[in-house]
């Protein structure tokens, strides 16, 4: 068997790229295509194929997802690589490394400036034997709202397991650090779907504030969450009830009573982080969610002020990679975890 790799058109090549998907990966939600390979305000998607020299079949694709991201006071073109998969009997031949390589290889001439991705420990190893390097891997945490589905683990008699959640609950609840910052008169606290232009103003006045990170314009926001067609997305907003200004946001979705926590922003992360983050858990902890979870790569000073609220740490199978010419003048930046303010709504395209 050989193969050749060779760089699609998001036009002309739509429904290639998407047959290949659909056929071979269950779930594969279609309008994912629209959003993230043709629409983003960032930029086309960048793809590659393996086709089978013999039948022309794609058997492998790769892609890029262009997103604005601000180091420091400059704003850069980062590519995303994802979307990577190759048929498993073309594997063994090297295809999911040499499409990579492509991809390394190409990503300046295409304008980006540097590549960053999430793989899984199988995937890093592709990915770093393509050239990317490692910066670090993501960390998980989870706060348990409700200990029931944990405590039926141990006391298999219903009642007696029900009885134990119910005065394990009441005791974290009584004991939990939110209870020192909720009912704050100085703020107002909304739930939104759609980000207007005061999302704008909040990015205007905290983007400076961090050394790495991704756009948050409303027009990025309402792209990546807003109008998102198969996910449902909703973001609790801290107000300033003086100035009417959002302060900062939490970005949501609620999956089977878990609450995902995507992305998370604020201005003056040490005066408006408490009160946001424990409105919002307060805020959960009222309708009886069983946990809430989000993934997070950066800031230890961040991690740690998540854990003062009971979160646990958990082990992640995921890091983060980077190719990043060592010429580039924000290689050192780049390359230093503590930078970086990375939530799970910052991989775009390969959700």
């Amino acid at each position: 068997m050989s193969y050749s790799i060779v760089k699609a058109d998001i036009a002309k090549d739509e429904k290639r790229i998407k047959r290949f998907w659909l056929d071979n990966f269950e779930g594969w939600p279609e309008s994912k295509y629209d959003v993230f390979y043709r629409d983003n305000p960032f930029g086309q998607a960048l793809c590659w194929l393996v086709q089978d020299d013999q039948t022309g079949m794609a058997i492998g694709a790769s892609a890029a997802f262009p997103k604005k991201m601000r180091i420091g006071s400059q704003e850069v073109t980062a590519g995303i690589a994802g979307d990577l998969a190759v048929l498993k009997e073309y594997r063994k031949l090297g295809a999911a490394t040499d499409i990579q390589k492509v991809l390394v290889e190409q990503y300046q001439e295409l304008g980006l400036d540097f590549l960053y991705a999430t793989p899984n420990i199988i995937s890093e190893k592709v990915a770093l034997k393509s050239g990317y390097k490692l910066v670090g891997r993501t960390v998980r945490l989870i706060k348990i709202m409700k200990s029931y589905y944990l405590l039926k683990r141990y006391l298999k008699i219903g009642f007696l397991t029900s009885i134990a959640a119910y005065l394990v609950d009441l005791f974290y609840k009584l004991k939990s650090p939110e209870n020192k910052f909720i009912n704050n008169k100085k703020y107002m606290f909304e739930i939104v779907k759609k980000y207007d232009g005061r999302f704008d103003v909040l990015w205007s006045r905290a983007a400076g504030q961090y050394k790495l990170i991704g756009e948050r314009s409303s027009v990025a926001l309402n792209w990546r969450f807003g109008d998102c067609p198969y996910k449902n997305y909703n973001a609790f907003t801290l107000i300033d009830k003086e100035t009417g200004n959002i302060e900062g946001y939490i970005v949501y979705q609620v999956v089977e009573n878990n609450v995902q926590v995507v992305d998370c922003f604020m201005y003056d992360i040490e005066t408006n982080f408490d009160p946001l983050v424990s409105e919002f858990i307060h805020y959960f902890r009222a309708r009886a969610v069983d946990k809430i979870t989000f993934y997070f790569f950066g800031n230890s000073r961040i991690v740690e002020k998540v854990r003062a609220y009971d979160f646990i740490t958990r082990p992640d199978n995921r890091s983060i990679v980077v190719e990043i010419s060592e010429n580039n003048p924000y290689y050192s930046q780049v390359m230093n975890k503590e930078n970086w303010h990375y939530l799970d709504g910052d991989n775009d395209g390969d959700e």
